[in-house]
């Protein structure tokens, strides 16, 4: 094969794999990989780490006492409000994609796709998908969430109106609204958006990430993602 071929077959490729989040066309693909991946009963020993684009890459991740020890610290005591409960999620993906980056050379990964786009060890939004599905499962499981139970992947966009892009879900019990957990805007070990599905179907763009920086940075900890977002702080009309 020629030195050109090769490289137009190698940008095919690459543009087939980033249409889709590095991951696929269809709207029940994260959920399909989740599916297939996932371990039906969660348990902080008994994970699977999605990483490599699309779970290419797929680690088998036991975490140690002291691990889930971190995790669960964000629950103590147990959130009052499902707004709180939204706040340590946040807190506690973070943890645990800092603890995973330990074990499965992800530690490096970077917000997005494209700027570690091909790197061992890089997420793009199907393993984040399917990561933090987990995670939301493995807290209820081990009753840790009672405000939310986890749903299905969701998806918006698609090859008409913008690129694919997953994300793990939830649902209040209270009110049954939908919210989003999704780590891909940002790199490993920080905290992870938590939206509101219909803000994050409206799309997030650099003015909303901006925005959510700086008022995390002004009251860490405090008010989270959903509010702002949701909120005048971070007006999009």
């Amino acid at each position: 094969m020629g030195k050109k071929r090769h490289r137009i077959l190698t940008c095919a490729a690459a543009a087939l794999l980033l249409t889709a989040c590095s991951g696929g066309l269809t709207a029940r693909y994260g959920q399909t990989v989740l599916d297939r991946v996932a371990p039906e009963t969660p348990a902080p020993d008994g994970l699977v780490y999605c990483t490599g684009h699309g779970c290419a890459e797929r680690h088998d991740l036991a975490l140690t006492p002291s691990d889930w020890q971190k995790i669960a610290a964000h629950f103590d005591p147990l959130p009052r409000t499902p707004a709180e409960e939204r706040r340590r999620l946040a807190a506690a993906a973070a943890t645990f994609e800092t603890i995973a980056g330990q074990y499965t050379n992800s530690s490096e990964d970077l917000a997005g796709t494209f700027a570690g786009f091909g790197r061992s060890g890089q997420l793009d939004c199907v393993d984040e998908a399917v990561n933090m599905t987990q995670l939301a499962r493995l807290l209820t499981a081990e009753g840790l969430l009672h405000h939310h139970t986890p749903d299905l992947p969701v998806q918006r966009g698609n090859l008409l109106d913008g690129w694919p892009h997953y994300a793990a879900s939830l649902k209040e019990r209270s009110s049954g609204r939908s919210f989003i957990l999704d780590g891909w805007y940002r790199d490993n070990g920080e905290q992870a958006l938590v939206l509101p599905l219909e803000i994050w179907r409206a799309g997030i763009d650099e003015p909303l990430l901006a925005c959510l920086h700086a008022a995390e940075a002004e009251d860490p900890g405090g008010l989270r993602s959903d509010a702002l977002a949701d909120g005048p702080l971070c007006d999009r009309s």
